[in-house]
């Protein structure tokens, strides 16, 4: 009998965490849980006793008599009848009855409807037989023309359900086995009342708490980080239990000794040997979130020069063909020669590169597309940049052309100015530098960078979870808040965790310097884009100094390019004096304040060059970014203008 978890991928996540759940809730080393043992998930205790439960996870609410929960009862009362529990588990609104709540006529009522329900759905083929049952019965309405509704089934069991089994075995296959007011007593239906998303998010919390409630004795003293990578390997060996039991074929017995489980023991195994997947968990989460690294693959010069030269060989050709050159007629005519991509958007992610080879791009046009934070172009060489320290070098012989790029930036332009010029394609900033007084001219291109929650922020950098209570603590307040960093540091992965702890019940306004300036996560809110390289940037702060206080929270991200620290800083006190909460940006080298420094004293450290005074700031946050335990990653520290509140530890400390 088939007792999958439906296909989509969340509610297998889902089938698994409850796994986890009931794992880490035994008391006896010696029971066991397995998944696809009889049912999505199914407990065997020492006691020989079992319990059963059925996952159903879904985006709309599950009606009281669906097919779903007809199949799950029919299983129970084929497959687990034995079982102690049975129990359907759902994240949706409970069914607007009050038949579950009772263990009288209404719920065996229920459940024998039930059977018979999804008795008809898998025997359609006798529904004359059914039909002319029910009829001798004095059954009947017009609404059982095509089938038999759910209002005379419900009155065919209730004029019959003192005579089971006998009364019913002209209807549905009768299990001799099981006695069917023990069977309704057993049956348990759970409704959570939670979007997919909340669902997920709530379960796991939980497990957290189960692993430190219930393995007290093992994982005193570990970080959460560790305690969630626990969490992750048992899901882990729990998809691979799940792989090797889909496939194994039962005896008629159906004891499942041959099934694949997992028990207590294996929990405290997990937890005593973390360290030999600690790391591995780490890459995991790293390769979902690509933050501000390249890609190893696009840091290999030679694998770079091959690829894009045998896909610019191909432009040349297509170029000959098509004489109007546009998307449509790059995809008709990739559909003449027959190339085929994995995906869609694959395929338009060629037609692009395409387009802009010819711009006049080349390899410029290429690397844009790769998972590449930052390039350099000068006339000569360019640099791919993935992180301070890390980045790759390519001479130019003949890859691109400079002047086609740069007329390709005059041709887009957002603004125009005697040192810089910059242009937009999608979420990459091209920004170029056009004066003699200049060094040698180059053009810099940004990407807006991928979105990441704070829980994902939180583990790729193993931040201590005190800080981040405080970060939430801090932004959800009316305080004002200045984040000081180098201009180096990747600050986008930090702003979008930032941003996304703002609670959805305040409003916000976004002020960026360009697209590229403003954080992924920014799109979802109200934005608006200043440009410092426009004659009236300045008058444009000031009118919007005007309106930041309709907003709960003014958030200023602007890295200007041109502005000196006097007009920045008048600025910050022109919005904070309108803003009702006002968080900002300060370039400066955090080193300088990696030692326990108070408010006061980082103040002090502020203004020593400038003369200026940032005690106007409710907190300061210092991000940096360092090796710590030779990982690199980002280092918070919050600092707000009471003492107490200083007391905050660096998170690679905690």
């Amino acid at each position: 009998m088939n007792t999958d978890v439906a296909g989509a991928i969340s509610g297998y996540y889902k089938q698994i965490y409850v796994a986890i759940k009931e794992l880490l809730s035994l008391k006896f080393e010696n029971s066991f849980v397995g998944i696809e043992c009889g049912a999505d998930v199914r407990v065997f205790h020492s006691n020989i006793k079992s319990e059963s439960v059925e996952v159903k996870f879904h985006k709309n609410k599950i009606p009281l008599y669906s097919n779903e929960i007809s199949k799950t009862i029919y299983n129970f009362y084929w497959q687990s009848y034995n079982d102690i529990k049975l129990i359907f588990y759902s994240n949706t609104e409970k069914p607007g009855s009050n038949i579950l709540e009772t263990n009288g006529v209404e719920k065996k009522t229920f459940v024998l409807h039930s059977l018979i329900k999804y008795h008809l759905i898998q025997n359609k083929q006798y529904k004359e037989k059914i039909s002319k049952h029910f009829k001798q019965c004095g059954i009947f309405c017009n609404q059982c023309t095509t089938f038999y509704c759910n209002n005379c089934i419900t009155n065919f069991v209730r004029q019959n359900i003192d005579f089971y089994p006998s009364a019913f075995k002209e209807i549905i296959d009768i299990n001799e086995n099981v006695n069917i007011d023990e069977f309704t007593y057993k049956i348990q239906l759970l409704f959570e009342d939670k979007d997919k998303i909340e669902s997920i998010a709530c379960i796991k919390g939980e497990l957290l708490k189960l692993l430190k409630d219930n393995f007290k004795r093992y994982t005193r003293g570990l970080d959460d980080f560790v305690l969630e990578a626990i969490i992750q390997k048992i899901a882990i060996s729990f998809f691979d239990t799940t792989v090797f039991n889909s496939i194994i074929k039962n005896k008629e017995t159906l004891d499942y000794q041959n099934h694949k489980k997992l028990s207590r023991e294996n929990v405290i195994e997990f937890i005593n040997n973390y360290t030999d997947f600690l790391y591995e968990y780490k890459a995991d989460v790293l390769e979902l979130k690509i933050l501000d690294l390249v890609e190893e693959a696009n840091l290999d010069k030679e694998k770079i020069l091959f690829k894009f030269k045998q896909e610019y060989n191909d432009y040349l050709i297509s170029k000959k063909i098509n004489h109007m050159y546009n998307s449509s007629s790059i995809k008709e005519y990739f559909k003449q020669i027959g190339m085929r991509f994995k995906t869609e958007a694959k395929g338009n992610e060629v037609v692009k590169r395409f387009i802009l080879y010819n711009e006049g791009l080349g390899l410029i046009a290429y690397l844009m597309t790769l998972k590449i934070n930052e390039l350099s172009i000068f006339e000569d060489k360019l640099f791919i940049r993935a992180n301070f320290d890390k980045f790759l070098f390519i001479k130019n012989e003949g890859y691109y052309e400079y002047k086609f790029i740069s007329k390709y930036v005059n041709k887009h332009k957002k603004s125009e100015n005697e040192f810089y010029r910059y242009a937009q394609i999608g979420d990459i900033s091209l920004l170029e530098t056009i004066s003699e007084n200049c060094l040698t001219p180059s053009i810099k291109i940004d990407k807006l960078g991928d979105l990441i929650s704070l829980d994902e922020y939180q583990k790729i950098n193993k931040i201590h979870s005190g800080t981040i209570s405080k970060l939430k603590d801090v932004v959800s307040s009316n305080a004002n808040i200045l984040i000081i960093s180098s201009p180096s540091i990747n600050k986008k992965p930090f702003l979008n965790a930032l941003i996304s702890t703002i609670p959805h019940n305040l409003s916000s306004l976004i002020i960026a310097e360009d697209i590229t300036s403003l954080p992924k996560v920014g799109l979802q809110n109200q934005f608006v884009i200043v440009d410092s390289l426009k004659e009236d940037y300045e008058s444009n702060i000031v009118k919007l100094s005007s309106i930041v206080g309709i907003n709960d929270k003014c958030i200023a991200l602007i890295d200007n390019y041109k502005l000196d620290h006097n007009i920045i800083h008048k600025h910050q006190i022109l919005l904070l004096n309108k803003a009702k909460s006002l968080i900002t940006l300060l370039h400066r080298d955090p080193k300088n304040f990696r030692g326990k420094m108070t408010f006061e004293e980082i103040n002090k450290e502020l203004s020593r060059f400038k003369k200026k005074d940032f005690s106007m700031f409710d907190y300061f946050i210092i991000l940096d970014n360092f090796y710590v335990q030779k990982n690199k990653q980002d280092v918070i520290r919050i600092i707000g203008k009471k003492r107490n509140t200083s007391s905050i530890k660096d998170n690679y400390k905690m």
